[in-house]
């Protein structure tokens, strides 16, 4: 059997818990066990998503940022920005770039409306599999 140790309580709360225990007819260390769990559960979650979402979001505005640049002024600088910042989003986060790439390539062929509407969907799709950690 395990070793039992005492703690002191704040008498409101250990009110509350003796209610619940015997509302749920269980021991009050079960009680406490339980939403220590919870807390426990939800406080590594909390930390987690948001290390990673902060961490998405960054490279979601830097792919941005660089893709309106590049269409603002596709010039050879802004072309090469953009490449990096594919580069680094394939190599840091294993979401696949290419279709940014090739969609860049065929803007700087013909510089349109068709293309440039496809080089949008193409970081669209990308932005898609930042946020899901996936195919999108």
């Amino acid at each position: 059997m395990a070793k039992r140790k005492s703690v002191k309580l704040p008498e409101p709360l250990w009110y509350g818990i003796r209610e619940h225990a015997k509302r749920e007819k269980r021991p009050m260390w079960q009680v406490i066990q339980r939403a220590w769990g919870y807390w426990l559960s939800a406080y590594r979650s909390h930390h987690v998503e948001h290390n990673n979402l902060d961490r998405k979001a960054w490279y979601i505005y830097k792919l941005s940022a660089s893709v309106g640049e590049f269409r603002a002024n596709p010039s050879e600088e802004n072309l090469a920005k953009l490449t990096k910042t594919c580069e680094q989003i394939s190599q840091r986060l294993g979401v696949d770039t290419s279709l940014i790439l090739n969609a860049v390539a065929n803007y700087i062929r013909k510089p349109n409306t068709k293309t440039r509407m496809a080089l949008n969907d193409a970081t669209k799709a990308v932005i898609i599999q930042i946020l899901t950690g996936g195919e999108g």
